[in-house]
């Protein structure tokens, strides 16, 4: 069982400027308490923050504000969701929370602040703050030896759609060289990918050599160094894909660094993560095995290394542990480092106060997959087969322009 725990939150920003903005048929009441209670939580986690409300709001294009984040409450906002969400293709940011939450804090107070915590998270992340760092206790010797030199840390994923619709790869990459503690800095690339002909889907990220390329470029416009090894962590890819997805993506990574300079090498490492299998792990006293626990021997597959890590806080029922493959390690790092090294990931994690269970990264390209498919949705979803097999389909590209928010550097799927 693996030891450590989360330090205290730790928001390097000076100052987040928040727009407060309650849609028609939202009452001032609730916009107001809404405020107050963002203010007073804030105060209590020492985050500064400054808010301005408008209510009534009909026009919401038009009381976006790019110098604010804009908070927008609203009656069932999940029937609005996406078509909100894109606005940000424009440059703005924009947080939104469903009225109904609002009403419930105002019957059960008590929740009230966990509630508002949960927001401020998400907030100060994408304003550029960190929220959790790891006591440096805990990290060893590992800031002399594995990250003595700088480190990108790379976390991919795809969602599919059915009927003939493309495919949604997301690749966050941390902005610059990997730093326990300020971890919460990630980059994004959304890309758009048809299937291959008579193909329902396709798993492997196509064009991750144009990926990696820009967010190795903008690793260097950050820290002016080039990183001297790359940390992979992939969702989503089943025992059967590993040869297929892993090796084209190892070769579309490899040819990125030597695009940029030929003799560019950097060590990389790649590792698998799922959830999608049968094991389950309880107790002697059949209760789930406590935060931490790694089972390495005995029921893993033969034919990788590979281990199971139960590394989230489980509330209720048989928790699910993740399972990893190494499937590539030029940097020989070792199953100690990979046993720690995932937990840790696991804890930086922005909009927990807990351990989840995915390390960080991969959790943020779900997330961006996940934020990108509602946003296709809300621009696409009316479309049928009919229009995705024929010839005036839009190009990728084009989808890729409309659904990703034009600021690169912030963390829209927090």
């Amino acid at each position: 069982v693996l030891r450590t725990e989360k330090s205290e939150f730790c928001s390097n920003n000076d100052k987040i400027d928040i727009k407060v903005m309650g849609l028609n048929g939202c009452s001032k009441n609730v916009i107001d308490f809404f405020s107050e209670q963002l203010n007073l939580s804030a105060q209590k986690i020492d985050l500064k923050v400054t808010i301005t409300k408008i209510y009534d709001v009909r026009d919401i294009g038009g009381k976006l504000s790019a110098k604010h984040h804009n908070v927008i409450i609203g009656k069932e906002l999940k029937k609005k969701y996406g078509k909100i969400k894109l606005l940000e293709k424009d440059g703005y940011h924009i947080q939104c929370v469903d009225f109904s939450t609002i009403t419930k804090m105002q019957k059960n107070r008590k929740m009230i602040f966990n509630t508002m915590v949960n927001i401020l998270l998400k907030l100060n992340v994408k304003a550029g703050g960190t929220n959790w760092s790891i006591p440096l206790q805990t990290i060893g010797d590992w800031r002399g030896t594995v990250f003595r030199e700088s480190v990108m840390i790379v976390g991919a994923d795809v969602t599919h759609f059915t009927d003939g619709k493309p495919s949604i790869a997301a690749v966050v990459c941390s902005s610059s060289n990997f730093d326990f503690t300020a971890g919460s800095s990630y980059n994004f690339k959304i890309a758009v990918q048809y299937p291959e002909g008579n193909k329902r889907s396709m798993e492997y990220i196509k064009d991750m050599q144009a990926i990696m390329t820009d967010l190795l470029r903008a690793f260097y416009s950050a820290t002016r160094e080039k990183p001297a090894k790359i940390i992979y962590y992939r969702d989503g890819v089943s025992m059967g894909q590993f040869e297929k997805t892993v090796l084209k993506e190892l070769e579309a990574i490899q040819d990125a660094c030597t695009s940029l300079e030929e003799i560019y090498e950097p060590k990389i490492s790649i590792v698998v993560c799922t959830k999608r299998h049968d094991q389950r792990f309880i107790k002697e006293d059949g209760k789930n095995p406590e935060t931490g626990t790694v089972v390495s021997k005995n029921l893993v597959a033969p034919n990788y290394f590979n281990f199971y890590l139960f590394s989230q806080h489980v509330i209720q029922g048989t928790g699910v542990p993740c399972h990893y493959y190494v499937l590539y390690d030029d940097n020989k790092l070792g199953a100690y480092f990979w046993h720690n090294f995932t937990f840790l990931l696991c804890q930086l994690y922005a909009r927990c106060q807990k351990a989840v269970s995915y390390p960080a990264p991969v959790y943020y390209a779900h997330l961006a997959c996940a934020s990108s498919r509602t946003r296709f949705e809300a621009r696409y979803g009316h479309e049928n087969r009919n229009y995705w097999q024929g010839d005036n389909r839009p190009q990728e590209s084009q989808i890729e322009e409309e659904i990703t928010p034009k600021d690169k550097k912030y963390m829209f799927y927090i």
